[in-house]
């Protein structure tokens, strides 16, 4: 079996694509919210984060960590069909609207 990565320097929709891909990320931000989604990232153990500033010597160990330990793309896979199980949102956003007009 194959161990699918990306390697990006994190915009939100990117890091919303990978998730939906269900393939663990290299995060490498660089400013505005990028810094902020790569810990998201780090944090649901769907990836990891290299500084930028050290890229040359980082990315080569996050290379190796990513394909070495399955941990990564286990949890990228199982954060997808998570997400795939959830009912659309328009449904959800129908839903509210039904219990608000029946509360009313």
């Amino acid at each position: 079996m194959f161990n699918y990565f990306y390697i990006e320097y994190t915009p939100k929709f990117i890091v919303e694509v990978a998730i939906y891909a269900g393939v663990p990320l290299i995060c490498i931000p660089f400013n505005g919210d990028q810094p902020y989604n790569s810990a998201i990232v780090e944090n649901l153990e769907i990836g990891m984060w290299v500084e930028r500033e050290k890229i040359g010597e980082q990315i080569g160990e996050a290379l190796i960590e990513i394909l070495k330990k399955k941990k990564y793309t286990k949890a990228a896979r199982e954060l997808r069909n998570k997400i795939l199980k959830l009912p659309p949102r328009k449904h959800i956003f129908l839903e509210k609207i039904a219990e608000a007009i029946k509360e009313n």
